[in-house]
């Protein structure tokens, strides 16, 4: 299998420290995916759309653990029940708000990914097709204001 970059992500966090832990952690933060000449034409359209799905490569992940102690948490739990970056492909995805698309640039609001991280791919997010009615949140007690709020320390660096 060989999966290459079709661009970068550009964001203010320069360091894995004190990043917001998801996207509804800084959702007025703009952010921009940049993505190689090639792929331009791909961004035909996106700007009907006011969100999008990133994939992307934790480039930075330093390891791959089974269990790991979430951000919210203070307990092991299976890192494929978390967002945890170290886990087996280090294959991230992120919702983001777009504002902008022009060329080969969307720019968005509300990212948790570090600058440079390498974009794997770029979806259209619909409510029709995307939206979950009355999720299981399992071990998850934490609200939303509580992510938004948490920010990333040195657990995964």
């Amino acid at each position: 299998m060989n999966i290459r970059s079709i661009g970068t992500i550009h964001a203010p966090w320069t360091s894995l420290r004190n990043m917001p832990i998801r996207p509804k952690g800084d959702e007025g933060t703009e952010s921009s995916v940049e993505l190689l000449a090639e792929f331009a034409d791909g961004l035909t359209d996106l700007a009907g759309f006011n969100h999008s799905d990133l994939l992307s490569l934790f480039h930075k992940a330093p390891r791959t653990q089974m269990s790991v102690i979430p951000f919210m948490e203070t307990v092991k739990h299976g890192v494929f029940s978390t967002r945890s970056p170290l886990w087996s492909t280090h294959i991230g995805l992120s919702i983001i708000r777009l504002v902008s698309v022009k060329k080969n640039t969307s720019k968005g609001n509300g990212v948790d990914i570090l600058d440079g991280t390498p974009l794997l791919d770029v979806k259209s997010w619909r409510e029709r097709f995307d939206r979950v009615i009355d999720p299981r949140n399992c071990w998850m007690k934490s609200s939303a204001d509580d992510v938004a709020a948490k920010r990333s320390d040195s657990r995964f660096i």
